[in-house]
């Protein structure tokens, strides 16, 4: 027989696979199989069966009854020979097997082989080996009894242990000269493991290799941001002077052969920190990757850097290519030691009019004159202007006084897009982001330098910045969620279109909007008692378990799209228990598709960003998944029918399947609900095909005894009703509003394509 763990757990007789059973006599086996050839009490046993105090009084009958049938299935066939044998031995159980005949175990040994070939200067030999102990892994360890809630620490250490393994080989293959080959799986390593300084030293050595030097440098500064953010670390000295020498070109990163023998050791050592060295602050011990413990000879294992520069302190880092400022290699002229602080970057994109088909004088002069008007206006809500680049602009607060700088760099976008405005000049969108980066400033007093040279910054908050901007409409200003908690309730947000992660600025409470879209908003009446309503019906809904449907009725101008900003506000200030919200916003783009709405739904219960791989964004719906129930076959039908809603919308689905989907979704929310208070809220809903209107409206059509607290708020124009004279008529919880504009108010325009009722196009 042979044993299967990594992966489905599998036991196969003669090539055929044995019918293992029941989960808890499965997962005993498996149990069993980790801790091979050495008993296993039968505590730890019901243990591993049963988190805490939720094993029944028959646990160990249970057990028992599981021994017995494990033991007939592995004797079938008559002999014993070359085959497992469970036998009872107190305190518990053995299960005596050939260690060649469980993959665990094969591939634990091909690793040590793969690693002494490794250490004996034999990387061609070293990768076969390893490229076979991972070839051996079929999917996650377990990954059935994984999918059941089984969370054993064995298969954690197990995980841990394949990802040392692929280091592994990848340094095997960089040996070898083939950086090409192993390019795409190291980057999907580091994507998935920003915190592996040994994967990201690899890439980085690959990328250089393929002539991608500012790829390199960049994910330098990536893993930096990350370990800083997320763990408060400095990258460890290796990766630092691997840095150091790709930004020297040094000649021995091009040679193969280069890296030194990688010890069987895990590849995190512990080693002194360097002084002077940045981040060391005086403190030994720090984890240094791929470094091994005594002092530096030869080149540093598994990063292939030249020992030469293991003995040059290093004073601050080198900024890497992206910043506005300078060569990253360039020498000191005076500037200040970097610091890390928290600031809040200001990205503006100011585009004359008519500025393509212009001559290249006036546009150059345009954009001059721009350029101007904004450091005006930077400067005077305390900003530091940074650069332009063309038509962006870059800017950055709290420098100098942390205090409020992420609502003085929105303030400062609105101010320049007011000014804009009056003058019909220019269009202008803006992102501001907020994080920590390391800033440089010249001079090193804080005050910049005599000749007024800006400060320099590298962070990924820059990156996000300019990947915000390139999404805002045309007279916009997004802010990303953390620049959205830093501010105060002064401005008027509402989350952006189509991103859960991003919220755009309305307006300043209690002035006139630089929008003219928005300006007639601001004047709408706040409608408290109808707010009063709503909030009231959420928490009955949260404490009763029952679904409601409110819908929001009223003609352009009245104040719908305020309405769901100041209700979701209102929600979360007076929530007196945790309860998620999800708003969808009319889209300034082409029609979605039908599935915009439920893949938007589905990525705020899962809390999928639009940041993360497609691998993350499946392991988030199956957490969800596992959140809302312990039947592993409806996890798995639920899963299979909500795929399509992780790619785009759902573009390359057949329009047969869109009701399957949408059944899916609907059956999901409402799981969702049964877990954590929900509140689906839709703007324009007469928008909607008729086939998503019918989800929308069965969506709060639950059951007494569903228990899911969910609350669907709609805001619509009458079309709704004129479309569908029955909208909720037949439900039994269902409350309908109408809003009225203000005495003198004068009718919001028609927007183009939401005039008239449109079939198959939903409003997110």
């Amino acid at each position: 027989m042979q044993f299967g763990l990594l992966g489905p757990l599998e036991v196969l007789s003669d090539g055929v696979p044995v019918v293992l059973g029941g989960t808890k006599q499965r997962a005993t086996l498996g149990s069993l199989l980790l801790q091979a050839n050495r008993v296993v009490p039968t505590s730890e046993l019901l243990g591993s069966l049963w988190d805490g105090d939720g094993a029944p009084a028959t646990a160990r009958k249970i057990l028992q009854n599981a021994v017995w049938a494990l033991r007939g299935l592995l004797t079938a066939g008559g002999t014993r020979v070359n085959t497992a044998e469970l036998i009872t031995k107190a305190p518990g159980y053995m299960l005596k097997v050939d260690p060649g005949r469980v993959d665990l175990f094969v591939f634990r040994q091909r690793v040590a082989d793969g690693r002494a070939a490794l250490a004996a200067q034999a990387p061609e030999a070293a990768a076969v080996l390893l490229r076979e102990a991972l070839d051996l892994w079929r999917g996650p360890i377990l990954a059935d009894l994984v999918e059941a809630g089984v969370a054993w620490p064995e298969l954690t250490a197990a995980e841990k242990a394949r990802l040392d393994a692929m280091e592994d080989f990848f340094e095997a293959e960089l040996a070898c000269g083939r950086h090409h080959t192993v390019l795409g799986r190291l980057e999907a390593m580091v994507e998935g493991q920003p915190h592996r300084e040994r994967s990201s030293g690899q890439l980085m050595l690959a990328l250089y290799r393929c002539g991608r030097q500012a790829d390199a440098l960049n994910l330098y500064d990536r893993v930096r941001a990350a370990l800083g953010e997320g763990l408060g670390l400095e990258p460890g000295r290796g990766l630092r002077m691997l840095q150091r020498a790709i930004l020297q070109h040094d000649p021995s990163l091009l040679t193969p052969g280069a890296p030194g023998p990688v010890p069987h050791t895990p590849p995190v050592a512990v080693a002194p920190a360097p002084p002077g060295g940045m981040g060391s602050s005086g403190t030994a011990g720090r984890p240094v990757v791929g470094l091994p413990s005594g002092p530096a000879s030869g080149p540093v294992p598994g990063l292939g850097i030249p020992s030469a520069y293991l003995d040059t302190p290093t004073v601050g880092p080198v900024s890497g290519p992206g910043t506005p400022m300078g060569h990253p290699g360039a020498p000191d002229t005076g500037a200040g030691a970097p610091e890390r602080m928290t600031v809040s970057a200001l990205l503006l994109c100011a585009r004359p009019v008519g500025w393509r088909t212009a001559s290249p004088g006036s546009a150059d002069s345009a954009l001059e004159g721009l350029g101007s008007m904004i450091r005006e206006e930077v400067e005077r809500c305390g900003g530091t202007f940074v650069t332009n680049i063309g038509s962006v602009a870059l800017a950055l607060f709290g420098i100098h006084d942390p205090r409020d700088a992420a609502e003085r760099a929105v303030r400062a976008a609105l101010a320049v897009r007011t000014r804009c405005g009056a003058d019909g000049g220019a269009a202008v969108t803006a992102a501001v982001t907020s994080g920590l980066a390391l800033v440089r400033l010249p001079g090193g007093d804080g005050a910049g330098g005599a000749d007024g040279a800006p400060p320099t910054v590298v962070g990924t908050l820059l990156d996000d910045g300019r990947a915000l901007l390139a999404r805002v409409p045309d007279g916009r200003v997004w802010l990303c969620g953390t620049t959205r908690r830093d501010i105060s309730g002064a401005l008027d947000l509402r989350r952006a279109s189509g991103r859960p992660d991003a919220w755009e600025v309305l307006g300043v409470r209690g002035e006139p909007g630089a929008l003219r879209a928005y300006a007639r908003l601001a004047a709408v009446g706040d409608h408290d008692h109808e707010l009063d309503l709503v909030a009231g019906l959420l928490e009955w809904s949260r404490l009763r378990g029952l679904s409601h449907l409110v819908t929001v009725l009223g003609e352009p101008g009245s104040g719908k799209t305020r309405f769901l900003g100041d209700f979701e506000r209102r929600a979360l200030e007076a929530a007196r228990a945790p309860v998620r919200i999800v708003t969808a916003y009319p889209p300034d783009d082409d029609d979605p598709g039908p599935l915009a709405l439920p893949a938007l739904v589905l990525a705020e219960c899962c809390d999928i960003l639009p940041g993360d791989s497609i691998d993350t964004a499946h392991d988030k719906l199956n957490a969800a998944l596992r959140r809302q129930t312990a039947d592993a076959d409806e996890r798995y039908r639920l899963y299979q029918r909500l795929l399509p809603l992780l790619s785009p919308v759902g573009a390359a689905l057949r329009r047969p399947d869109v009701g399957d989907v949408l059944d899916a979704w609907r059956e999901f929310t409402v799981a969702a609900a049964r877990v954590q208070p929900l509140v689906v809220a839709v703007d324009d809903m007469h928008l909607a095909g008729d086939e998503l209107l019918g989800c929308v409206e069965s969506l709060a059509d639950t059951g007494a005894d569903d228990a899911a607290a969910l609350l669907v708020v709609v805001t619509a124009r009458p079309d709704l009703l004129r479309r569908h004279p029955c909208w909720a008529g037949s439900m039994r919880r269902a409350v309908t509003i109408t809003l009225t504009p203000p005495a003198g108010a004068r009718p919001e325009p028609s927007v183009a394509g939401r005039g008239a009722p449109c079939e198959g196009r939903i409003a997110v």
